[in-house]
């Protein structure tokens, strides 16, 4: 299996920023914050930095190999394929949110 390009890097981080997490905690901070509502696109950067350092370290600890092979070699065989199954399974589940939202 290859690496990630940085095409499919790019998709990965695009689909992590739809999250429904990352979509209503501006919205609560702009309900809490006020006239400081402009705050809250800074409060939902956060998150997403912190996911692409976790990839970004787990893509240099397995350079030669994509995110299943890595996420295997990095916690195991079992564990490994577990995460990739919650993954595939909450992405099955949050495209199909996206697309019934809007």
């Amino acid at each position: 299996m290859k690496a990630l390009s940085r095409r499919q890097m790019l998709a990965l981080m695009f689909v992590a920023m739809l999250s429904p997490f990352l979509r209503l905690i501006p919205r609560q901070v702009a309900l809490f914050a006020g006239r400081a509502a402009w705050t809250a696109p800074f409060l939902a950067f956060v998150p997403l930095l912190l996911l692409a350092a976790a990839l970004e370290k787990i893509l240099k600890a397995a350079p030669k190999h994509g995110l299943g092979e890595a996420s295997c070699q990095i916690l195991g065989g079992g564990l490994g394929k577990a995460v990739l199954v919650i993954w595939s399974v909450w992405l099955c589940f949050h495209g199909g949110f996206i697309l019934r939202s809007g």
